[in-house]
């Protein structure tokens, strides 16, 4: 409960009876602690950054807002090219081999829920390990806010990605942007009031 795991997919190539299949699976990619309760996560929707962005919620009073990337290593001497994008034939050959060459113990087709099993327990989060299709993440806290004062409950990204609501224990709405330096500043806040209702004479 007190910190963030982000989850990625990964393409796989699997056999089974002679038969090959592309399928997907998850491997934990990253982990964001926190010193205190996390209550809510949001993800800022639009892919046009070049990175991610995510906010928390925590019980300390503080929405925290932090930027995901994944690096693209400088050294390795590929480009962007089709062929250093998209695996080789060969790669793929090479990948069904190494699973043909560990046959299963039984003939009968597992079920779904076994194979789902199986991966859970034997592989555990499936950490980052440098598969072909895992991606190196890194994380940077871009900003720490205290606008409430009080434990924050939610918080939330508009549909572009652009303003940053959160709530907490005082009832109010702290809206925040992103300044032209990269980090999160309040922008407005709206409460709410009580009023008394009288009957019409």
């Amino acid at each position: 409960m007190q910190s963030v795991k982000i989850f990625r997919t990964r393409d796989t190539v699997t056999s089974s009876f002679g038969a090959t299949s592309r399928g997907r699976e998850f491997y934990f990619a990253l982990e964001i602690p926190h010193k205190h309760l996390v209550r809510d996560v949001a993800w800022a929707p639009g892919n046009y950054r070049g990175y991610d962005m995510i906010a928390t919620a925590c019980q300390d009073g503080h929405v925290r807002v932090f930027r995901i990337d994944t690096p693209y290593p400088e050294d390795d001497g590929k480009t962007w090219a089709v062929e250093d994008i998209v695996p080789s034939r060969k790669a793929v050959d090479d990948a069904l081999a190494s699973v043909s060459t560990h046959p299963r113990r039984s003939s009968q087709a597992p079920s779904g829920i076994r194979v789902e099993l199986d991966k859970s327990g034997t592989h555990g989060e499936r950490n980052f390990t440098g598969q072909p299709g895992q991606i190196e993440h890194t994380v940077l806290e871009l900003s720490k806010l205290d606008a409430h004062q009080s434990p924050v409950w939610r918080v939330g990204f508009d549909d572009d990605g652009q303003i940053l609501g959160s709530v907490g224990d005082e009832g109010k709405l702290m809206c925040y942007r992103q300044t032209p330096s990269g980090v999160w500043a309040k922008s407005s806040e709206l409460g709410m009031m009580k009023t008394r209702f009288t009957a019409p004479a």
